[in-house]
């Protein structure tokens, strides 16, 4: 499920009315107590992996889970309780990997190999890597929900898709083997189906658990956590 809490809801919901008699005990309570933050839930059919926001909106979120789909939802919309469930009655967009999906009807789960991200500078663009794949889909030709552009980048798993803020044509996948050590693919949108730029932080049996590109203007740069430490790589550096 996706969950969401409103920290400064509109609507104050009170845990009930103060009993006859009890001013006097509450005259040094706030004259305007904080709303208590409110919870909203959305069911999907199958486990979730990420969930990723766009500056550029305030009520979707885009949602993607196990078995390569991915859903452009509408986190403030009333869900309507139909027999099929809450979820579809949110989802405005959905996305499909069909590698992944195909993968996952044949058993196999990428509960912690998959990743979706939105491109900062176009919501219509966004990215994902399931297993050893990625793909891109611009939701301006949807196509039936199938991706514009698809690549290969670790043959064992990625596990971390990330778009470069100040360079959009930039994305990057950290390798989710143990085998692999502490290691960055980073592409160019336009040169999908080229050989990567490889990124090499630290041998194994070490393995990055996160990173980002950082918001700096000129040669993008990588924060890359691994282990106990954290770095800072440019791409340009060898």
């Amino acid at each position: 499920m996706l969950m969401v809490w409103d920290l400064q809801p509109s609507l104050d919901i009170s845990s009930g009315n103060p009993s006859p008699g009890s001013s006097d005990q509450n005259t040094s309570s706030p004259l305007n107590p904080r709303p208590q933050p409110t919870a909203y839930v959305i069911a999907f059919p199958h486990p979730l992996i990420t969930v990723n926001s766009h500056p550029g909106s305030s009520k979707e979120f885009l949602v993607s889970d196990c078995r390569g789909s991915i859903f452009l939802t509408d986190w403030r919309t009333d869900p309507v309780l139909t027999e099929q469930g809450t979820w579809r009655h949110s989802t405005l967009v959905e996305l499909v990997e069909p590698h992944a999906l195909k993968d996952s009807l044949l058993g196999k789960s990428f509960q912690n190999m998959g990743f979706a991200a939105w491109r900062r500078d176009n919501a219509d663009i966004v990215g994902a890597n399931y297993g050893s794949r990625f793909a891109i889909w611009d939701m301006s030709k949807l196509r039936g929900g199938k991706p514009i552009h698809t690549g290969t980048s670790f043959p064992d798993g990625g596990h971390v898709f990330r778009w470069c803020p100040t360079n959009p044509d930039y994305f990057a996948i950290a390798a989710y083997s143990l085998k692999r050590g502490a290691v960055l693919h980073v592409h160019n949108i336009g040169y999908v189906n080229a050989q990567p730029s490889i990124i090499n932080v630290a041998p194994r049996p070490h393995r990055i658990r996160d990173f980002d590109f950082m918001a700096l203007r000129g040669q993008p740069l990588l924060a890359i956590a691994f282990g106990r430490h954290v770095v800072v790589f440019s791409i340009g550096d060898e």
